[in-house]
């Protein structure tokens, strides 16, 4: 008797190991896929939370509000774009001194990008389009008059970053009491 494989079951061995080939890079595909949308779902995280942040800094220390931008008194009211004069430098804050400042303005742009505009910079990416960003700026009538809601949304796939801060002016109130 001779000793070796048959066509049978050199073809049943053949179809085994292209079964284990299928599942193997199935397998590597869909944690590389997941691994993808986890270093994405990290980014627009990164990008929101800086986004507030920039925000956060910026207006805590605005000195005036551009007058468009002032929210009606006594009414909730929301802005999609929030513009006013503040520190050049958000950590070392002089009021008494106008020379030192910056017009800034949030807005979403032609592109779709969130994005800060100051008169020394012509737009920063704060966040990107591919992310869908949103802002509203609020004022909720019964809050005291130097208290603005900033919420940013920004959505990867089925997934949407909500992030919601509130923010006392120092040196300003929101409120167009005029």
């Amino acid at each position: 008797m001779k000793k070796g494989l048959t066509l049978i079951e050199l073809v049943v061995a053949s179809v085994i190991v292209t079964m284990l080939l299928v599942i193997v890079s199935s397998s590597y595909s869909l944690h590389f896929n997941s691994m993808i949308l986890d270093m994405r779902l990290a980014n627009v995280r990164l990008q929101t939370d800086y986004a507030l942040e920039n925000i956060r800094l910026h207006c805590i220390n605005t000195i005036r509000i551009e007058p468009l931008y002032l929210f009606p008194a006594g009414i909730t009211s929301h802005k999609t774009r929030f513009c006013f004069e503040g520190e050049n430098n958000v950590y070392n804050i002089t009021p008494d001194t106008l020379t030192d400042n910056s017009q800034y303005c949030y807005y979403i742009n032609t592109d779709g990008d969130l994005v800060l505009s100051t008169n020394s910079v012509k737009e920063e990416l704060l966040i990107e389009k591919a992310y869908a960003p949103t802002v509203l700026f609020s004022y909720t009538e019964g809050d005291e008059p130097n208290l603005m809601r900033v919420n940013v949304t920004a959505q990867i796939k089925n997934h949407t970053i909500v992030k919601n801060e509130a923010i006392s002016f120092w040196f300003t109130d929101i409120l167009n009491t005029q």
